[in-house]
């Protein structure tokens, strides 16, 4: 029976040797198909993002053209068209920025089509914008709705929501508007308290002769 050669020490050595390059080598390859792989998944991300940048800006584009359309239709008294093109756009476009502005003209073109509960709907979605002046133009809009349903104590209450948004310019009018609204409610206490506050916060406003004459009319009633 012929016995196993033993190695030596130099032979064991350069076997360890070629073991552990062999293992370096599988590891390499392994790694080499690990990165591979993550460099195809990196590319794909890559041209994912590109992709989802240019469909994003030519939706802003197309969004943004479509508003300046409806804008045009709305002012020229072509309420109707604009409507369609409107509700096409906050459909199609509503994430972006034209899309975010469309809803208030919206609300005004149903407005001027004789729907306000349909415009109410419309304004509800600019009351909750970031921006202070889309906020109090859709409260406004929504007193507008309200006042056409002669529902004039919530028209005021939105009215006088408009006018404490941080940054109105047209708080002035809106308290006004309030006061009004407040006066055909039947609450004229409330009322001469919103002419009162055009005329104490207001002091500069071209509004306050009016609030004033509009104090004593609702004091002489009695």
């Amino acid at each position: 029976m012929a016995v196993a050669k033993r190695m030596t020490k130099e032979e064991l050595r350069e076997d360890k040797v070629v073991t552990a390059l062999k293992e370096l080598g599988e590891i390499a390859q392994e790694n080499a198909k690990t990165l591979v792989a993550l460099a195809v998944i990196l590319l794909a991300a890559i041209v994912g993002w590109i992709f989802f940048q240019n469909s994003r800006a030519r939706a802003e584009e197309n969004a943004a053209l479509s508003l300046y359309q409806a804008q045009n239709l709305y002012f020229s008294g072509q309420y109707s068209q604009a409507l369609t093109q409107l509700e096409a756009l906050t459909s199609q476009y509503g994430s972006t920025q034209a899309g975010k502005v469309a809803p208030l003209f919206l609300g005004n073109a149903r407005l001027a089509t004789g729907n306000p509960a349909g415009a109410e709907d419309a304004y509800q979605n600019v009351v909750k914008s970031s921006d202070p002046l889309l906020e109090a133009a859709g409260h406004r809009g929504l007193a507008g709705a309200y006042a056409d349903q002669q529902k004039f104590g919530e028209a005021a209450d939105a009215y006088k929501k408009a006018a404490m948004v941080d940054g109105n310019p047209l708080a002035d009018s809106d308290w006004m508007s309030a006061a009004s609204c407040l006066m055909e409610a039947g609450r004229k206490d409330e009322a001469i308290q919103a002419f009162q506050t055009v005329i104490d916060d207001f002091s500069s406003s071209t509004r306050v002769q009016e609030a004033k004459v509009r104090i004593a009319e609702a004091k002489a009633r009695g």
